[in-house]
């Protein structure tokens, strides 16, 4: 037997290869150069595309022409004289580089051929055993009642196989449970997979051949709800559990003495364990015939996807698109041996692909040119530049999703290479379009579906779907665009969105957040898995909490309609100073004036607009030029420090030369401009725009300053971190926002000092202070462009018909979402029923089936469809029939958890919205003939009584804050930290 360790070197000059190791180096050269052998499918032309190949196989086939008997020969030895002359197949050699990087490059591509062979082999020996390892997984959980009784280690191999016990071998496997670990002999036999003896124990192997390691059932599923909590990496959590284990049990030693490294063995079980849940989960989708929207409504919301009783026509669906770049992937953190597995909740590459070829051939069947758009440039993260060094090193350089109002997640797209390309979120509504109803309307919030409303108009890129379809800007996003593209597409000013901002995937991202710094470096289908596994949690959450949200959402909406119409009372006791009747404010006039400022608003096209910026910018350049020189003449009088003027005689220059290069080009013509613009001359114009250019940049701040404080407003928690750097960042900002503050207050007061003098003691023309511009909401009328086109119109004169306007909209947005919330109401309470009901006929059926094949044992049940299309492994369909039964009344039993959880909210609610009117007779008949049920059915019409609460002990007696200093804060404490008010919060 050959050593396995090389001899100690007593020479350092360069060793030539056994000869025998040359022929052999030669031979697999041969064999891989004609695709022969083993590897069939390496290709030929990877190495007959290297320089030398031809000369190394020439130079080999001359060695071989002069083979020398080695036992009688001394040519193949090596006394170290140091005159040998290397022979180019030799592996030590150093004189050529070339033949070494070539046998190098063969070394490596054939190192990945063997490892993505051996991953092809397991894949297939996994997929192989799968179908009878679920089977038997099903029958064990229901005869262990999920491995809870105190039998559930217990071996019950005879439920699988009867073998004698002379035709079964023994084999030593470590077995890892939540609090014993052992090295055990257990007993297998060739009949079933070894699989199936471990499970039978209750572990689950890691090999789908002779496996060494095996996982108790219970450890793997008490890791998977504190990694959907805790997103609690797979090497932490082993070596935790070892550090427990082997305080209550012997360590594992591997045959060296050292501990065992259960990492890869733990991460392989996690992943079958997983891939068991989700073919239970196939199964029961199957076995339903759900469609395409009854999976959405079970998987992401039931509010949004659930069956109406009006009609699909009377309840649109409103979704959110957003793409995210944290979740990135690197080339080099896997091999990518296997092909890439699409979970259900992201759309398939191919689909994009199709996509795309959709989008190439409509532009040249349209003959659609590419054109610059403000707003898609304005939108960072549409730039493929933006990133561009970052995704070089990355495969898959981001996420696509999509999320209905109740932030759950309808699908997901992950984007390789680039940014947001269009055919990923178009995608996205294709999947969307084909699932739910052809006549229900789809309302679409994106960054910038201003953008995506064009790019669909002039591509046809769904004609049927025209009608259907309806975009607008989510509601922090349309800050950043123009105010007239804010008219068209802000959800705040169009009719039909409610309350709705578009901002539910930003929250979802925040929640993914723990998984981008781990799967960054993972396989490409472990990060794929581990965002699926962790939507359809986030999605579970959102379900079992449903109810309490739209009730907590009508609650939010009735208080800003209440809030609003105080309002409106209020200036309905003002005098109207533009009614020829001298009457009051009322409601129809805030809404003439709100027409109008959109039709007055919208002729104008955005050349004006940009005129009208330019000369803004140049109008302002030229008052600090004129501030620079009154500067100067102070310094000429005074005679001070020659350093200064030095400085500001640079900026004189340097502002002096862009101000004359900038006065060729600023050319408005004030006349084209419609009769409105009236009664102003040139001089109040210009001041009038040097107002507006000054509040622009104020409006930058204030979009900037709510960037940063977006975390405070998703209602979660913030740690001393977090809110270091809040705080540090807007600390940062409050500089040049004084300067911009006091600059807008001395361009504002000069303007109404010369042009409106009886305005300057009105309470909205006081000087702006620091402190009110950070209490001032994004959606305050304060904001509105009324400096920039000069109008002589009461919306862009007077601070109370604006403030008029805004309570209008504010209301009528907040009846809109009332009336949505209804209706979603309503689809989740008939979601609940008729999916309570549908499992109730199935089983049914399966168990009328399970009767009939019973009374006809001898007739031939062949004919009679499958159960399942899902292989459940070698078994007749009557026990299918079961394994079945069993999926169904799991789902059955957490169905009517969720119902028993909804109870009390859909009880409060249905008073809050119908009053005395009685409760709806399915959803009371359903909660009342629920078993074991915790609202008593005599007591459901009036007071809910829980019977499992302990008397005497509240909800509200235990501190559930932190009581370390500096661990979190809430957000009520951090806003007054800030000096900001309540009220600007709930209008975020």
């Amino acid at each position: 037997m050959p050593s396995v360790f090389r001899e100690r070197r007593t020479s350092y000059q360069p060793r030539i290869a056994p000869f025998e190791d040359r022929i052999q180096e030669f031979e697999r050269l041969e064999r891989f150069a004609s695709g022969q052998g083993r590897q069939q499918r390496f290709n030929p032309g990877i190495i007959a595309a290297h320089r030398e190949l031809q000369s190394d196989l020439n130079q080999a086939e001359d060695d071989t022409d002069n083979l020398v008997d080695t036992e009688n020969s001394l040519q193949a030895e090596h006394f170290n004289t140091g005159d040998h002359n290397p022979d180019p197949l030799d592996h030590d050699q150093f004189n050529s580089n070339e033949p070494d990087e070539l046998l190098d490059y063969v070394r490596r591509y054939h190192t990945q051929a063997n490892q993505t062979e051996a991953h092809r082999r397991q894949q297939e020996n996994w997929a192989k055993v799968m179908p009878i390892l679920h089977g038997a997984y099903l029958l064990l959980k229901t005869e262990t009642a999920n491995w809870t009784t105190p039998e559930w280690g217990k071996d019950m191999s005879e439920l699988l196989c009867d073998c004698e016990e002379s035709s079964c071998h023994y084999r030593t496997v470590d077995l890892i449970d939540l609090n014993k670990q052992k090295r055990a002999q257990i007993r297998f036999c060739k009949c079933i997979p070894d699989l199936l003896h471990l499970l039978a124990q209750g572990y689950l192997g890691c090999s789908p051949v002779a496996p060494q390691t095996a996982f108790s059932f219970n450890l793997l599923g008490f890791h998977n709800h504190l990694w959907q909590w805790c997103t609690v990496g797979n090497l932490p959590f082993m070596n935790t559990m070892q550090a427990w284990l082997e305080e209550r049990s012997n360590p594992l030693l591997t045959a060296s003495g050292k501990k065992r490294d259960l990492r890869r063995s733990f991460t392989i079980a996690v992943d079958i364990y997983r891939a068991l849940l989700n073919r239970s989960n196939d199964i029961f989708k199957d076995v339903m015939h759900l469609s395409g929207q009854d999976i959405l409504a079970k998987e992401s919301c039931p509010a949004c996807f659930g069956p109406t009783t009006d009609g699909a026509a009377s309840h649109p669906l409103i979704i959110c698109l957003d793409g995210n770049f944290q979740h990135r992937h690197h080339f080099a953190a896997s091999k990518n041996y296997l092909s890439l597995i699409t979970p259900s909740k992201f759309i398939h590459p191919d689909d994009i692909q199709q996509m795309n070829n959709k989008i190439l051939d409509q532009e040249d069947l349209h003959r659609v040119r590419k054109t610059a758009d403000r707003c898609a440039d304005a939108h960072k993260a549409a730039d493929d530049k933006r990133s561009a060094s970052t995704w070089k090193a990355c495969d898959d350089t981001g996420l696509m999703g999509s999320c209905c109002r109740h932030d759950a997640a309808i699908y997901l797209a992950n984007i390789t290479g680039g940014g947001e390309k269009r055919k990923y979120p178009l995608s996205i509504i294709n999947q969307i379009l084909q699932d739910v109803d052809s006549e229900r309307e789809v309302r679409i919030l994106y960054d910038i579906g201003c953008t995506m409303k064009k790019f669909i108009g002039l591509r046809h890129m769904f004609p049927e779907a025209e009608d259907q379809l309806h975009f607008g800007t989510s509601v922090f996003h349309s800050y950043v665009h123009n105010w007239k593209c804010q008219l068209e597409f802000s959800p705040r000013f169009n009719t039909g969105w409610g309350l709705s901002d578009g901002e539910g995937l930003e929250r979802l991202w925040s929640y993914l957040s723990p998984l981008v710094s781990p799967l960054r470096y993972a396989t490409r289908n472990h990060r794929l898995g581990s965002l699926q596994h962790k939507v359809e949690f986030h999605n579970k959450r959102s379900i079992s909490s449903l109810v309490g949200w739209i009730k907590h959402k009508y609650q939010m909406a009735d208080n800003k309609g209440e809030a609003a119409r105080a309002q409106l009372a209020e200036l309905a006791t003002v005098q109207n100073v533009f009614s020829n009747d001298q009457s009051n404010y009322n409601h129809q006039f805030f809404e003439s004036q709100w027409q109008d400022q959109r039709s007055f608003q919208e002729n104008h096209t955005n050349a004006e607009t940009e005129e009208r910026e330019r000369l803004a910018v140049y109008l302002d350049r030229q008052a600090t030029l004129e501030k620079l020189r009154r500067r100067i003449n102070q310094i000429a009088t005074h005679q001070s420090n020659p350093g200064t003027y030095d400085s500001i005689m640079e900026s004189l220059l340097e502002i002096s030369e862009a101000h004359e290069h900038e006065q060729t080009l600023v050319e408005v013509d004030f006349t084209s401009f419609p009769a409105a613009l009236v009664e102003s001359n040139s001089e109040e114009q210009n001041a009038r725009l040097l107002v507006w250019h000054a509040k622009s940049k104020l409006y930058s701040h204030a979009v900037e300053l709510h960037a940063e404080r977006q975390p405070l407003y998703r209602g979660t928690h913030i740690g001393t971190t977090l809110s270091t750097r809040i705080l540090a960042a807007i600390e940062r900002r409050k500089g040049p926002i004084t300067a911009s503050v006091n600059k807008f207050n001395g361009y504002r007061s000069n303007y109404l000092t010369r042009f409106a003098p009886d305005q300057l003691n009105l309470p909205e023309n006081q000087p702006l202070t620091y402190h009110t511009f950070t209490n001032l909401s994004l959606d305050s009328p304060f904001w509105q462009d009324v400096y920039l086109f000069h109008s002589q119109a009461p919306w862009a004169k007077n601070a109370d018909v604006r403030a008029g306007i805004q309570a209008v909209l504010t209301i009528d947005r907040s009846d809109e979402e009332k009336a949505i919330i209804e209706k979603e109401f309503k689809c989740a309470i008939l979601w609940a029923v008729e999916l309570h009901a549908s499992i109730h006929a199935k089983l049914g059926d399966i168990d009328q089936k399970l009767l009939e094949q019973e009374a006809n044992l001898d007739e031939d049940m062949g004919s009679e469809p499958a159960i399942t299309s899902i292989d459940l492994g070698e078994c007749e369909e009557c026990d299918k029939m079961v394994l079945v039964k069993s999926i169904l009344n799991e789902e059955l039993s957490k169905h009517e958890s969720l119902v028993q959880s909804w109870a009390t909210d859909v009880l409060e609610l249905w008073k809050t919205l119908y009053g005395s009117t009685p409760l709806d007779y399915r959803w009371s008949s359903l909660v009342n003939s629920l078993p074991s049920s915790r609202i008593h059915p005599t007591d459901y019409e009036g007071i809910v009584v829980n019977p499992d609460a302990v008397p005497g002990i509240s909800n509200n007696d235990e501190d559930t804050s932190s009581n370390v200093d500096g661990e979190e804060t809430t957000t009520g404490n951090f806003l007054n930290l800030l000096n900001i008010t309540d009220e600007n919060l709930a209008t975020t």
